[in-house]
């Protein structure tokens, strides 16, 4: 699930090293890719 891997990367202590605009866009690039043919993110109710 999308949210269980932007929390993986949000806790993820390596990330804080790099510019916070890469890993705006890296999280960007998994969420458009995780996206159905729609256009719409699968998200657990």
């Amino acid at each position: 699930m999308w949210t269980e891997e932007l929390f993986k990367l949000a806790y993820n202590l390596n990330q804080f090293n790099n510019p916070t605009i890469k890993f705006l866009e890296k999280l960007h690039t998994k969420i458009i890719l995780r996206a159905d043919k729609s256009g719409k993110i699968l998200v657990k109710k």
